[in-house]
């Protein structure tokens, strides 16, 4: 049996590891418990569960999809109701603010869980962007020069325009994809900068 350990927390008894397994050419995802054997001066595994390819799949496609649920769920990131209240008064203030730069709108969104810098909404023929301000993207984005903030947002407006029109077609290789999406974006991305001359 080989593999990697990914990440590993616990004490000097009892440990919980998270690994890449491979026995007799499976290769699996490894979450188990370990404890210190005083008998044989070695790591034990008490009990695991392994993921193969699909299995893992499955879970992280439910992760990303029920994030938010599970987080709440388990009481993840809890913090209490006064305190909560209060940061939602201040981040209510804040959020309002709206800044309009060249074509576009741009507001603000606050999401600590959410890894991505940007949202867009699609309405109609406007898009709508919305930058994370928990996310440090934000603050560097207001010290650029406003030429630099328009292509900035040219650049996040049809790269978002360009995955939405991919939405829902069938793709079987990677590689297609992602062809198409350079293509796309970089056609899209030319017209829109044509239209501002």
């Amino acid at each position: 049996m080989t593999g990697k350990v990914l990440e590993e927390h616990g004490s000097e008894r009892l440990k919980k590891v998270l690994s890449l397994s491979d026995f007799k050419g499976n290769r699996t995802l490894m979450f188990s418990e370990h404890f210190w054997s005083k008998k044989d001066h070695e790591w034990r595994m008490k009990k695991g569960v392994s993921l193969n390819t699909g299995n893992y799949r499955v879970m992280k496609e439910a992760l990303d999809r029920e994030n938010e649920s599970i987080m709440d769920w388990l009481g993840v990131d809890y913090v209490p109701e006064d305190v909560a209240r209060y940061t939602e008064i201040m981040e209510l203030a804040r959020l309002n603010e709206e800044f309009v730069i060249g074509q576009h709108t741009v507001l603000l969104h606050d999401d600590r869980r959410d890894p991505s810098f940007f949202r867009v909404e699609h309405k109609g023929g406007e898009d709508a962007i919305s930058f994370n301000a928990a996310h440090p993207f934000k603050d560097a984005f207001s010290k650029a020069d406003p030429n630099s903030q328009m292509l900035i947002l040219d650049l996040i407006q049809t790269f978002s325009h360009t995955t939405q029109q991919l939405k829902g077609q069938l793709y079987y290789d990677p590689n297609m994809l992602f062809n198409h999406l350079d293509y796309d974006w970089s056609n899209y991305l030319k017209d829109k900068l044509g239209k501002r001359e």
